[in-house]
């Protein structure tokens, strides 16, 4: 016999041995309407003479397990998305490490414990009192930037060379340049003060970003 979802017209074949002589409950596998079927000969069957589209009733006794198998799907689909998040995460902060340590210093400490320290370009450092400032002399403008390089670890550290950047109001580099240090090298707590100078720097730079870089 053919039945229709009377809530989003899908047409379903049925086997009418399946109804009992009081009918049984129904549910639409597309939309999840659920109704009663009377068995056929019965005054309020609908039969269809359209084709039907090949689909089958679940019974009352499937729908429990129809339920729980979504249910663990989208629990499995749920941890396979975490796992992928957390790997991603850790696989980023992996490569881009000297980026993560410039952007927050204190993380430094964890990857010294994950035994990273050496791959980290200026660990143990810590670039900071950055001014700028921009001068007129013989007609040429320059923007002159000073700054400090201290040693906040324990131990003796070699400098890096280090990184100019200009930056245009939506974050994009305009200008990079490389500069040195005067010192290459510093004691527990020594300090070098640097300073580096852009002539005629872009009319376009809003912003001033310095970092370490790996030696030539």
């Amino acid at each position: 016999m053919i039945l229709s979802c009377s809530a989003c017209s899908t047409r379903y074949l049925l086997d009418p041995d399946v109804l009992t002589s009081d009918g049984r409950r129904v549910r639409c596998t597309k939309c999840g309407h659920v109704w009663h079927q009377e068995p056929p000969g019965s005054s309020r069957v609908q039969a269809e003479s359209a084709p039907a589209e090949s689909r089958t009733i679940p019974r009352d006794s499937d729908l429990g397990q129809a339920r729980h198998a979504t249910a663990g799907g989208r629990n499995f689909l749920g941890w396979a998305t975490l796992l992928l998040f957390v790997a991603g995460t850790i696989v980023i902060g992996f490569l881009a490490r000297q980026q993560v340590v410039t952007a927050w210093p204190p993380i430094e400490r964890l990857y010294m414990l994950v035994g990273l320290e050496s791959e980290v370009i200026g660990t143990g450092l810590e670039i900071r009192n950055v001014t700028s400032e921009r001068l007129l002399e013989e007609g040429i403008q320059s923007l002159v930037i000073k700054g400090e390089v201290m040693n906040t670890s324990e131990a003796v550290r070699e400098v890096p060379n280090l990184s100019g950047r200009l930056q245009d109001s939506q974050g994009g580099t305009v200008h990079e340049w490389r500069f040195a240090a005067t010192e290459a090298r510093l004691l527990p707590g020594e300090i070098v003060i640097f300073e580096t100078r852009v002539e005629n720097p872009s009319f376009k730079a809003e912003a001033l970003a310095i970092s370490f870089i790996g030696h030539d």
